[in-house]
């Protein structure tokens, strides 16, 4: 029977010569039957399948696109650079860039292929390494088990598998590690890692973990016992030469010295709170977790690979002492060669301690944290399974092992390959990937950054997010300059917290950024939707600045004294919703969404740009709703931008999640038991219709649970809003907006219980006179729902009079419920059938249905041609049409019939706003 091979990373398992006759050998393992081999193979094939499908995904990370700058620039002969070529704050600043060698290698290939091959090669690479850690192990060590025990930290990995120079660190770092676990057996593999090491310190500054893992393998081995025996002595000799020639291989870098020492120089840098605390991926995780609590699912995947790490150390430890205790003295040793007791590595506890101290500092470190603790956690549990199957069979057990456990290992691979390719675990995850190669557009904002640095555009830009400046940089570096970009350690802590002050005060309208950006030399701008809609906000405001672009993901602003040089005129947003233009147009529903979704950041932000802006969000989330009605993001944005973009239905603007400051509820109109009004009321009806959508379709959306309850409270309707607080306050947030959402919502729902009070009594059987006298009581305690009820209850629809019906149906309409609302209309019978008609219109309009909103307004008008309630409707629908001129006939017409100054102000408004794009005169690309 075949000796099973020696443990790679124990002396004591193997056979070197001149070893006492009699010491302990690995325990002879029966051979694996064929179809277990074949399941072992399936695994293998499995598990790499598995890593290279975390890595299909479309690429966000934009730090690589100044490193396809740099890369092209070396490769085009400018030479390893060694001062700061791309900002004009610290343009002689020493720039030590130890990636040249990836950023070569990436813009050759993205050169020969695009983003999709950086993306396979990204894949390659990464399997390639979790290939030589899964395969650095005894033969006996079984397969299911190691793989079982790396699944968590396998998804892990996934979460930073980003095209940047950290991925070839990973490939490294793998292969110090193959190395060091193999190198008792065969020492003279250490050779290797001179080689790896010069490799690896022209690639990334990470190049200092090779040395770091190096010196643990050191310690390791000096620990062990006879350590610096005779019978050792070889094996020092090819381990020391290798090992000091590891560390010169460091100083083979085009820095000498200054390369060596660079990262200390990174980590004292990245050390400043000004990067850890304005910086996501720099956070310690002790910091992200004060201020995000524990429900990040990425989190608790970090600490559950941190926990798995050290159970893979105590368990075997555990269960080793508990078997010794039940175990007779002679189990094992009746046989030359028994089963080894299972111990503690060195080399593997102090690697799990290392990196899992690593991984604290910073988010970031995730990636090697996860390969390196997944690989201790495989090798830990596949010795432990391997130690228990050799006790068994040393006691004359049955070999348990076989097909079961390798079957259970593969489903588990299949199911988490299923969750990955359906989206999932991404859905859970929280982090909007989706599987698929090249860029994801939204985040890589190209044409922006194109238009920026386009002829006659100043020579300078500021990009409002660090990745933007990359991309600018990528497209317009060296030559054009930027005021900071993603290169920290070349930007230092003063510098960032200068450019974070600069965007702070931009964004509060603060006095001095003006006069900041003047002695800058006015640059471009660039700014990222997701991040700068305040700034956005602030210049639009009626700056001396103007935005000159604007798509799904960016937007460019020039100053005035600019517009002329950079032949450009200011974006016009009126003009997109009344004449779009196909150039301008947002193109599939990813992009309709993303520029709805920055419209409606923007207006909520700043409440005065609602009547120029939220016309343009309101038509894309209305394509949207008519590609996909079911969208909950549609129906939520469309509620968001209506909210914000009619400032005369008497709602207060929103505290929303990535909006303005959160406050506690405040006076509000109680619109619901006043008789309807259509310019304070129809506004309303649309936003909360909305939003009941949008929950329809996602019942625990916290930004919808938030809006629903606000429009509630906006009119008193406190009833209506409780049962949505509740979910609110009863919610886990996940960050500290929801956080402050839920905080909010405790607050008012302590407050609307106060108001709402004891539940009512029922009413049995009242009067006209004692059914007023009762709904009287419940709206004035904001029970819009229970009033409602109770006319149903009382009064069926052909006994209802019309003022009754009319009052039934304005509570539905408020409570977002525009179709009861209509029936309770149509089946009434109306003094006037052109206001049943108008009010049937305002349903449809509710429910966005502007066609048959529009047709029963023009039938309410054939019976009256001056009501005005239908005048004004019909001018509301056609302005959300983007009909000007119809828009324009309607609300001049309802002008002029208005019943009072603010009636006639709100016709007038819509008239303002139509009356610019009547001209067959404009032209529609005037926009741009």
């Amino acid at each position: 029977m075949p000796r099973a091979r020696a443990d790679a990373d124990d002396a004591t398992r193997a056979k070197p010569k001149g070893k006492a006759k009699g010491a302990p050998r690995a325990i002879e393992l029966p051979p694996e039957p064929a179809p277990a081999r074949w399941v072992d193979g399936a695994l293998v094939v499995g598990f790499l399948a598995l890593t290279f499908l975390l890595g299909v995904f479309p690429q966000r990370d934009m730090d690589i696109w100044w490193h396809l700058r740099t890369g092209d620039l070396i490769r085009q002969g400018h030479g390893i650079p060694e001062h700061d070529l791309y900002t004009f704050t610290v343009p002689d600043h020493p720039w030590i860039d130890l990636h040249w060698g990836f950023e070569v290698a990436a813009s050759w290939a993205f050169a020969h292929g695009g983003m999709r091959t950086l993306q396979l090669a990204k894949c390659a690479i990464t399997c390639l390494a979790v290939f030589l850690l899964i395969t650095a192990r005894r033969r006996d060590w079984p397969l299911w088990a190691m793989l079982t025990a790396w699944l968590p930290a396998l998804v892990l990995l996934g979460g930073r598998m980003y095209v940047r120079p950290e991925t070839v660190t990973l490939l490294f770092l793998a292969a110090f590690l193959a190395v060091l676990v193999r190198w008792e057996r065969f020492p003279k593999l250490a050779y290797a890692l001179p080689a790896i090491q010069m490799l690896w310190v022209n690639t990334q500054g990470l190049f200092v973990l090779g040395p770091i893992v190096l010196a643990l393998a050191m310690i390791d081995a000096a620990l062990r016992p006879g350590a610096f025996a005779r019978a050792r002595t070889a094996w020092w000799r090819a381990v020391a030469p290798a090992s000091v020639l590891t560390l010169v291989a460091c100083f083979l870098n085009p820095y000498a010295i200054e390369g060596v020492l660079f990262p200390v120089q990174l980590a004292t840098t990245m050390r400043s709170p000004v990067f850890s605390n304005s910086i996501a991926e720099l956070e310690p995780i002790p910091q992200f977790i004060a201020r995000n609590g524990l429900n990040h699912p990425m989190l608790l995947l970090h600490l559950g690979v941190m926990a798995l790490g050290a159970l893979s150390f105590l368990v075997p430890l555990l269960w080793q002492g508990f078997t010794s205790l039940r175990e007779p003295p002679d189990v094992g040793k009746k046989k030359k060669g028994g089963p080894m007791p299972w111990r503690v590595r060195p080399f593997r506890l102090l690697l799990f301690a290392a990196f899992s101290a690593l991984s604290l500092q910073a988010t970031r470190n995730s990636h090697q944290f996860a390969a390196v603790v997944g690989a201790v956690t495989a090798w830990n549990l596949g010795e432990w399974a391997a130690t228990a199957r050799g006790r068994r069979l040393a006691s004359g057990a049955k070999d348990a092992s076989g097909l079961p456990p390798r079957l259970i290992a593969l489903a588990l691979i299949a199911a988490t390959i299923a969750a990955i390719s359906s989206g999932a675990w991404y859905a859970v995850a929280g982090e909007g990937r989706t599987v698929g190669l090249g860029e994801d557009p939204l985040w890589q904002p190209h044409a922006a950054a194109r238009f920026a640095g386009k002829e006659g555009m100043p020579d300078r830009a500021v990009g409002f997010h660090l990745g933007m400046a990359a991309l600018y940089e990528f497209y317009h570096g060296p030559d054009r300059k930027v005021f900071a970009d993603p290169r920290l350690e070349v930007m230092g802590p003063e510098l960032y917290e200068h450019y974070n002050e600069l965007g702070r005060r931009l964004g509060s309208d603060a006095p001095g950024w003006a006069e900041e950006l003047d002695a800058l030399g006015r640059p471009a701008l660039l700014i990222d939707h997701e991040t700068g809609f305040l700034m956005e906000g602030t210049l639009l405001a009626g700056t001396r600045w103007r935005c000159v672009y604007w798509d799904p993901a960016a937007s460019v602003f020039l100053h005035e004294s600019s517009l002329a040089a950079a032949d450009v005129v200011p974006v016009d947003f009126l003009v997109r919703h009344f004449r779009p233009d196909p150039g301008t147009e947002p193109h599939g529903l990813r992009a309709l969404l993303a520029e709805s979704k920055a419209l409606a950041r923007l207006v909520e932000a700043r409440p005065a740009l609602a009547r120029a802006l939220a016309p343009l969000g309101i038509d894309h989330a209305r394509r949207v709703l008519r590609n996909d009605p079911d969208s909950t993001d549609g129906w939520k944005d469309l509620g968001r931008l209506l909210a914000a973009g009619e400032p005369a239905h008497g709602l207060r603007p929103s505290p929303r999640m990535g909006g303005g400051p959160a406050e506690p509820l405040d006076a509000t109109a109680p619109r619901f038991r006043l008789p309807f009004d259509p310019v304070f009321d129809l506004t309303p009806a649309r936003v909360t219709f909305a939003f009941r959508r949008a929950l329809d379709r996602s019942p625990g959306d916290p930004i919808a649970l938030l809006s629903l309850a606000d429009a509630y409270l906006a009119r008193r309707m406190d009833e209506a809003a409780l049962p949505f607080l509740e979910r609110l306050a009863d919610s886990s947030p996940s960050d500290p907006r929801q956080a402050a959402a839920r905080e909010l919502a405790s607050y008012n729902l302590g407050l609307v219980r106060g108001r709402l009070g004891p539940a009512p009594k029922p009413v049995e059987h009242p009067n006209l006179s004692a059914l007023d006298k009762a709904l009287d009581e419940l709206l004035e305690r904001g029970r819009a729902a229970s009033a409602a009820d109770l006319i149903e209850r009382e009064y069926p629809p052909k006994a209802r009079p019309w003022p009754l019906a009319d009052r039934l149906a304005t509570l539905r309409l408020h409570l977002g419920e525009p179709d009861r609302a209509r029936a309770a209309w149509q089946a009434a019978t109306a003094p006037r059938p052109a206001l049943r008609a108008a009010r049937v219109a305002a349903t449809y309009l509710a429910e966005d249905d502007l066609d048959r909103a529009r047709a029963s307004y023009r039938e309410a008008l054939a019976a009256e041609p001056d009501l005005f309630e239908a005048l004004y409707g019909l001018a509301v629908v056609e302005h959300a049409a983007g009909r000007a001129a119809d828009t324009l006939d309607a609300a001049r017409r309802a002008e002029s019939h208005a019943p009072g100054p603010f009636a006639r102000d709100a016709a007038r408004a819509l008239a303002r706003d139509a009356t610019p794009y009547v001209s067959k005169a404009i032209d529609p690309s005037s926009g741009e």
